[in-house]
């Protein structure tokens, strides 16, 4: 586990997570709100995309797709390397006293303990997992934010409510998430390599595509491709 790194890195920069998560702790309207912003997650994309589809921006729709393909990828490959918990679970604490700062994931219960027991080899079918999130370091919630308002910054009309719910999202994960700071800077390194990879992936796909295409049209016999083609009306 990673987690002492993590939080002394957190440290370094002066965050506090007792004091971050009392703030919103205290009200149940800031309880409600941080949870939708960090379960938008679910639905954002698709808006994302039938914005794109509605403006006809194949391109920026193809290279979306490919970053989040590839964001996922990285973060689930770096977290089996460099695992980790959360902060309260490092520091062991209570499951009573997290709960009292709602909303904080508790180390006995989900994605917290399920990867403690896998760890510990108690946990070897994942049949029951109901497709619950696995991930600490680096923070996908952070790479799909940051990747869902680059993908919708060229449309005006949601770029302004696109961005103000996706650093939402962000301000969410290290509550609901029970991320460290660090996660979310990990997040961020994963945006950008994965919108630079999308980018030359699409550029690669389109080269391909049209070798391909040439390589078909020069297979069909030369009689058939100087008949003219029949117009349909």
């Amino acid at each position: 586990m990673i987690d002492d790194q993590l939080l002394r890195a957190d440290q370094l920069i002066g965050y506090d997570w007792r004091a971050y998560v009392g703030f919103f702790a205290g009200s149940d309207t800031m309880v409600r709100i941080v949870s939708e912003f960090y379960n938008s997650i679910f639905y954002l994309p698709n808006v994302v995309i039938l914005a794109l589809a509605i403006k006809k921006d194949v391109k920026t729709l193809e290279k979306f797709i490919l970053a989040a393909i590839i964001s996922l990828l990285l973060t689930i490959g770096i977290f089996a390397l460099v695992p980790a918990t959360t902060a309260w679970t490092h520091l062991h604490l209570s499951d009573t006293e997290i709960s009292s700062f709602r909303n904080l994931p508790l180390s006995s219960d989900g994605w917290i303990d399920e990867l403690i027991r896998i760890r510990e080899g108690s946990l070897r079918s994942l049949r029951n997992f109901q497709g619950k999130g696995l991930i600490a370091f680096p923070s996908f919630h952070c790479a799909a934010a940051l990747i869902l308002i680059w993908a919708s910054w060229n449309i005006r009309w949601l770029r302004i409510p696109m961005t103000l719910v996706n650093l939402g999202m962000i301000l969410a994960t290290p509550i609901v998430g029970g991320h460290y700071v660090a996660d979310l800077i990990g997040g961020l390194v994963i945006t950008i390599v994965s919108v630079i990879l999308a980018g030359w992936l699409h550029t690669w796909m389109l080269r391909h595509v049209a070798v391909v295409r040439r390589g078909a049209w020069a297979m069909i016999p030369a009689v058939q491709r100087a008949e003219p083609r029949a117009e349909v009306r």
